[in-house]
């Protein structure tokens, strides 16, 4: 049955698009109250919008319309996916084009940079979407699906955007709100040719909205013998393609019923956590399709005595000891959505409705869940160097941002490191920013003057390969607070060490948000090499800095560092030594540029789910010395 709701008084029907199940962004403020099956499937939604105007570029420089916007509002859940088809371009000489999109909150892609060569584009329309082929160097560009394009150097140049190196993927909006401005910025970056995309671009966006169509009959009880479960008994709804774990879970749904009062709902995750979202609430008036969205922020609950009516509101259980029918799980104790907090979205999530009175009836006409996510975060912080002894060990530094205490795993790494030259056997110590001791260990499976940990790190999945190595549990207190790990070898020995931190428990609102490393920089094998792994939101702004000159031991510091950048597969990501030859307005607008023009410093915006990255630094000419590595996370 399709149902039709006004909004506002309006008295226009909101259009679905058929099964495609498109929206246009320009009805976002209907599309919220349609739960029918029309326009709807078990999926994430599909929206799109289309700024027809032409984006006309001149013979050099900034194209008219700059940016190209177009708005969406009055969303819930967040993108999983983007694609940008740009209508009818033309253009004389295509490498000239440099196409970057930018979304609400600043995160932005080179959709297209120095592709095509000399090969006229005539009115050729092309899309863009990660699951495409790369563009091509010098070939023609034909009519197709592209995957995001940069073949130029690693910094573009957008007029009223600094200079960066932008990334090359659509992944970079995943798991952001859709609503505010996405802009199109187009540039001719040589001179002589010209061209024009006459049919403007469109823009798709999968969003984090799942929906369930069916509906959801509910029969009357009969009194003090047994419940009347809802038809189908769950309704299921399968959630996919998010990526890190929850922040935020909204549910929405469409309610019909007689006796409101009578109506219990228990919300199973995938993993099992669950919580009765809404019981023994609006009493005996009719609810009449009413839109309800339960939300832990709402400003007020659902009501107890007094009709429900369209609107958000807290998840509300007014009374006690309501049970549910098997397949059910034993309801967990609670109404509030926070306990699906931190978990893995994705797997098949249940909705238990029953009628816990007789003579009532009605439905639900459908129902969906949206999400938010964490924010992105550096994780499984590591550097690699040569530890020596005296000023020459390898010191790692971590910054613990937010409020709330953040439990890590430290780990030194040494015999197992597949490298000739490893640290035999070293030891760790983590110490406060004053300098106190907190914990010391040598030998993960033994306590070294300290509680034995070895049942606590097993269980993380991490432990140390070989017993020589050592680890260390501990939760730090955040605040901005900052935490040296220092890795020696046991006896004075010397070699090739590695000093870890894993985070442990991303449920709290702490980050680890810098991590630093000093030491002695060699050649070869024995460099400075810091590693990182970004987890939640799939990109995360950041500033690695290859710190020498400016550090205070004189002669012994590391003269002319250099820096290099690499992904999880070793290539470059980009690469610097004097930080002010390139970059130097971002760099300084950090508020941390480095203090001496030899050293150097990189502002990277790096994908995430879960890859890895890699900070090289080295001596200009084989030079040696004392220096340091960071990478800080921007927010």
């Amino acid at each position: 049955m399709k149902i039709k709701f006004a909004v506002k008084q309006m008295k226009s029907e909101t259009k679905s698009i058929g099964s495609r199940n498109r929206r246009s962004l320009a009805s976002v403020l209907l599309c919220l109250l349609v739960l029918s099956a029309v326009g709807r499937t078990a999926q994430a939604d599909v929206v799109s919008g289309t700024n027809a105007s032409a984006i006309v570029t001149p013979d050099s420089g900034q194209a008219a319309l700059y940016p190209s916007t177009i708005n969406a509002s009055g969303f819930t859940g967040v993108v999983t996916g983007v694609r940008v088809t740009l209508h009818n371009v033309t253009h004389t000489f295509p490498g000239d084009y440099d196409i970057l999109l930018v979304g609400p909150g600043g995160r932005s892609t080179v959709l297209m940079s120095d592709c095509g060569g000399n090969n006229a584009l005539n009115n050729v329309t092309i899309t863009f979407s990660d699951t495409g082929a790369a563009l091509p160097v010098n070939s023609p560009i034909t009519p197709g699906i592209y995957r995001p394009t940069n073949l130029g150097p690693a910094a573009d140049a957008f007029p009223t955007i600094a200079g960066q190196s932008f990334a090359a993927s659509m992944s970079v909006f995943n798991n952001i709100s859709p609503n505010g401005a996405w802009s199109l910025y187009v540039v001719d970056d040589a001179q002589q040719d010209s061209g024009t995309i006459a049919g403007g671009w469109t823009l798709e966006l999968t969003l984090a909205e799942f929906h369930n169509n069916t509906t959801i009959t509910i029969p009357a009880g009969a009194p003090g013998v047994t419940q009347g479960p809802a038809t189908p008994y769950p309704s299921q709804q399968a959630v996919s393609g998010l990526i890190g774990n929850v922040k935020k879970v909204r549910v929405t749904l469409q309610l019909t019923h007689t006796f409101p009062d009578d109506v219990d709902i228990l919300l199973v995750a995938p993993n099992g956590q669950n919580a009765i979202i809404m019981s023994d609430v609006g009493a005996d008036i009719d609810a009449s399709n009413v839109l309800l969205t339960l939300d832990d922020a709402a400003a007020s609950n659902l009501p107890d005595l007094g009709p429900l009516v369209t609107g958000t509101f807290k998840p509300t259980n007014i009374g006690a000891g309501d049970t549910f029918p098997a397949p059910a799980p034993a309801p967990a104790g609670t109404s509030a959505l926070s306990v699906f907090n931190g978990i893995n979205p994705n797997g098949t999530w249940s909705l238990y409705v029953v009628d816990d009175q007789g003579q009532d009836v009605g439905q639900i006409g459908g129902w969906f869940l949206s999400f938010d996510m964490e924010a992105p975060s550096l994780a499984n912080l590591s550097t690699r160097l040569q530890v020596d002894t005296g000023a020459n060990v390898l010191i790692g530094g971590l910054i613990v941002t937010g409020t709330q205490p953040k439990k890590v795993l430290l780990r030194a790494i040494g015999p197992s490191l597949p490298v000739a030259g490893a640290l035999p056997d070293p030891t760790l110590e983590v110490r406060d920013g004053q300098g106190a001791v907190l914990w010391f260990n040598d030998d993960w499976q033994t306590g070294s003057g300290f509680p034995t940990q070895t049942a606590e790190i097993i269980a993380t999945g991490a432990a140390p390969t070989n017993p020589l190595e050592s680890a260390i549990i501990i939760t730090l207190p955040a605040n901005n607070a900052a935490y040296t790990a220092i890795v020696r070898g046991f006896n004075n020995q010397t070699g090739i060490g590695l000093v870890e931190a894993y985070d442990l428990d991303r449920t709290v609102n702490s980050r680890l948000g810098n991590i630093s490393t000093r030491g002695q920089v060699q050649t070869g094998n024995n460099v400075l090499i810091a590693g990182t792994i970004v987890l939640g939101h799939p990109s995360q702004r950041v500033i690695v800095r290859a710190i020498g000159p400016s550090l205070p031991f004189g002669a012994a510091n590391l003269q002319d560092p250099t820096l290099e950048l690499r992904d999880g597969q070793g290539a470059l990501i980009a690469s610097n030594d004097n930080w002010a030859d390139n970059q130097a307005s971002e760099i300084t607008a950090t508020g941390i540029p480095p203090s001496n023009l030899l050293e150097s410093s990189l502002v990277v915006t790096l994908p995430s789910a879960g890859a890895g990255y890699t900070a090289v630094v080295r001596g200009a000419n084989n030079t040696t010395g004392i220096g340091l590595v960071e990478i800080y996370a921007i927010n």
